[in-house]
Order: C-alpha cells, then sequence, then structure tokens
C-alpha cells in the first residue's frame, strides 16, 4: 500500500485532526472540507477516536484508536501517545500542513511537529471569549488560526494585534446537492399528520444552554396567542432534554410542540416545514441556518455572536445592533439575542420574547414575506456551497505553505 507522500503529483499533503467523526457541528465541518478538498490535496483525516463515524469524509482516514478516557492517568495516557502517535503519521505520510480541530486537538499546536506547519481552529464565539489567552499561547509555535467567521478574527485582532498576520476566516462549506437529496425523503407519519395542521416553525440543536431552545419554547407561547394553528418542532439530544421536555409540557399548549430526539437526516423535517427558528445566545458559525436556507426555508434568527449577522447580510457590519425590534434583513429576520440562563419557568417571560414571538408572527402570516424570504435563502445558500467556499482554504493553505 502506498503512502500519501508517493502519489504522483505535487499536491500538498495536509492533515486534519479532530477526536472523532461522531455527532457534531465541528464534525459534520471537518467531513464537509475533506470532501471539498480531496482533489486538491492529499488530505490525511486523523481521529483519535475512528468508531463510529456519523459523517462521510474525503481522504485517508488515520484512526489513532485512542478514546476519550475519564480517569486522570488515562488522560495523561492519551495525551502523551496521542502525539507520539501524531509525530509518526507527520513522518509516514510527509504531512506538510496540520489542521487542529477542537480543544483535545488544538492541544498539539503546543507540540513541536518537526517541520510541518500547524493550524489552530476555533469554532465558536464562546470557546474563544473562555479560552482566548489559550489561543494566544498556541499562536506563538503554529502558523496561523482560522476562525469560521469575520466577527470572531476581528474580536481577536483588536485584543491580540501582534498575531494579525496569522489570523484567518474560512466560512463553514456545505454540500449542497447531498442536502437536496436527502431533504426529499419520507417522514414519519406522526409528523405528517402534525405538518399538516400546523403552521410549523423547526428548530435543530444540542440540547444545551447555548441554544436558548427554552427561550424558544417562551417565545412560542405568545405566539400561540396570534397564530392558533402554529406548531414547534424541535430535533436534538443532549444534557438539557429533560428540562425542556418538561417546560414544552408546562406550556398551555404541549400537543402543538414536538420533540423528536436526535435525526441521522434533520433535513426531511426541515424541508417540510414553514420557517427555520435560531434563538442562539452564541455560535460561530450556525451550520443548520444554511442547511434550512439549502431546503428553502426562511429564516430568523437571533443576533448573537457570531455568524448570523454574517450570513442574513450582503455586506458585514460588525457591531449590528438589534435591541427594541427585529430586523428585516437581506436573507431573514434578525431578532435580539436572548441572555444565556437557566429559566424554565413558562411564565417568566420577557420583551425579547415577544419580539421573538412577533417575528415568528409576521413571518408565518405574511405570506408575500415568506415566499420572498424562501427564494432569497435559497440564493443565499448558494453562497456557502463547496465550489464557492473551498477557494478561500485552498488560499489560506497556499499562503501558510509559502509562509
Amino acid at each position: 500500500m502506498k503512502l500519501l507522500s508517493e502519489k504522483v503529483g505535487k499536491m500538498k499533503n495536509i492533515a486534519l485532526i479532530i477526536p472523532s467523526l461522531k455527532i457534531g457541528g465541528c464534525e459534520r465541518s471537518v467531513s464537509n472540507i475533506t470532501t471539498a478538498l480531496e482533489s486538491k490535496y492529499n488530505i490525511s483525516l486523523v481521529l483519535f477516536d475512528g468508531e463510529r463515524t456519523v459523517y462521510p469524509y474525503g481522504g485517508h482516514l488515520i484512526n489513532m484508536n485512542l478514546p476519550a478516557r475519564k480517569s486522570i492517568l488515562g488522560k495523561i495516557y492519551n495525551s502523551f501517545h496521542r502525539i507520539l502517535k501524531m509525530k509518526s503519521i507527520i513522518n509516514k505520510n510527509n504531512i506538510e500542513i496540520a489542521y487542529m480541530f477542537l480543544s483535545k486537538s488544538n492541544i498539539l499546536n503546543y507540540c513541536k511537529l518537526g517541520k510541518t506547519k500547524k493550524i489552530v481552529s476555533c469554532r465558536g464565539f464562546g470557546d474563544l471569549l473562555a479560552g482566548e489567552r489559550y489561543y494566544s499561547k498556541m499562536l506563538n509555535s503554529s502558523e496561523a488560526i482560522i476562525f469560521n467567521s469575520k466577527q470572531m478574527l476581528y474580536y481577536f485582532s483588536k485584543k491580540y494585534p501582534a498575531f494579525k498576520d496569522k489570523l484567518y476566516y474560512a466560512y463553514n462549506l456545505f454540500d449542497l446537492k447531498f442536502i437536496e437529496k436527502k431533504s426529499h425523503e419520507q417522514v414519519e407519519q406522526e409528523f405528517t399528520n402534525f405538518i399538516q395542521s400546523h403552521r410549523t416553525i423547526i428548530s435543530v440543536g444540542r440540547f444545551c444552554k447555548e441554544k436558548g431552545f427554552n427561550d424558544l419554547i417562551k417565545s412560542f407561547e405568545i405566539l400561540k396567542q396570534k397564530v392558533p394553528n402554529a406548531g414547534l418542532v424541535l430535533i436534538g439530544d443532549g444534557e438539557l432534554y429533560r428540562e425542556l421536555e418538561d417546560l414544552a409540557k408546562s406550556s398551555k399548549y404541549p400537543s402543538d410542540i414536538m420533540l423528536l430526539g436526535y435525526k441521522d437526516n434533520p433535513y426531511k423535517y426541515i424541508a417540510k416545514c414553514d420557517i427555520y427558528a435560531l434563538s442562539s445566545t452564541n455560535e460561530g458559525f450556525p451550520n443548520v441556518v444554511i442547511e434550512a436556507m439549502a431546503c428553502g426555508l426562511p429564516v430568523i434568527c437571533t443576533n448573537c455572536l457570531s455568524g448570523p449577522n454574517e450570513i442574513l447580510y450582503d455586506k458585514f457590519i460588525l457591531e449590528r445592533e438589534v435591541k427594541e425590534d427585529f430586523i428585516e434583513a437581506d436573507y431573514g429576520i434578525l431578532t435580539p439575542c436572548f441572555e444565556k440562563n437557566n429559566d424554565y419557568d413558562i411564565n417568566n417571560l420577557n420583551i425579547n420574547h415577544h419580539i421573538y414571538a412577533s417575528a415568528l408572527c409576521k413571518m408565518l402570516l405574511d405570506e408575500d414575506i415568506r415566499n420572498l424570504y424562501r427564494k432569497m435563502s435559497i440564493i443565499r445558500s448558494e453562497h456557502f456551497s463547496f465550489d464557492k467556499g473551498m477557494q478561500k482554504y485552498i488560499d489560506i493553505f497556499e499562503s501558510i505553505a509559502k509562509g
């Protein structure tokens, strides 16, 4: 079997390193990046735990077979052996650029990996705020950091101007043909019955505090007073499943709220609903908004840090304020951002819940607006396709290789 370095041609050897390809937005992004770029580079996809990969991938998969361990000794063992295996992989495959994803992989940026040029990744604004000092330290021994939004890059460049020549951004890539194909698959009869009897809002994501699903349910409670046949569908799983389930049950309209749990193919559900709602308090670049747009849904997003501001407008404005009402943006509706909270009292409502409910009401009842944003969603999603997005990554890799 030939090593990647023995392939014919002069394509650069690039490794993307991530703990696994199990469920997650970052994991899905890595899947898409490897698929989009495998014709341009010799791609090695290095996983700490290569069992049960959920997403397809491009290139050559290398499984370190060092899954996460809970004990302190186990973590020390993993850290040591991951470094040793990474050095071996780099030597055997002549890796020129190593691009790390998520904190467990990013730690490798502290290590010396021969002549290989290292790239740090930062995928979420919450992660950036919590770990900006660590990112700055990693950049002392790495060639670059790639953010997945302009807003994250600008924030970091203001705090750490000395690293300005090492800072890049590149949006996530999307396989629009795959999404379109999967969106046509059949759904369960129970779901069909639900959407036929409701004007349906859908939201997808991990059930965690940052996604603001509790605030979405509260906004829906207000919406029902104006749109009696409105329905809400949540797809996902996570540590707050029980809390959200209890919140839905405490609503005056529990039969109009459907929690479906995790789904391998969310697109077939998204495509059959009326509007997509993002209620996050922070993001990096919310994949599911583009995926919903690709399915032809009009979208409503909180103006969270970061992503929606860049997705819903052609022209990016760094400090776009959305405070007292919702805004009809170029490609969807933008609302004030909720504050991150642990409040699961259905009766505890604030002004932002009322504003979000008004935005939902506008989109559901105004057919002209809804049809306009359906068309604009399809147009906008094309901006993030493989063909249009991968050139940004190519430019970054070539710049780092030359530097």
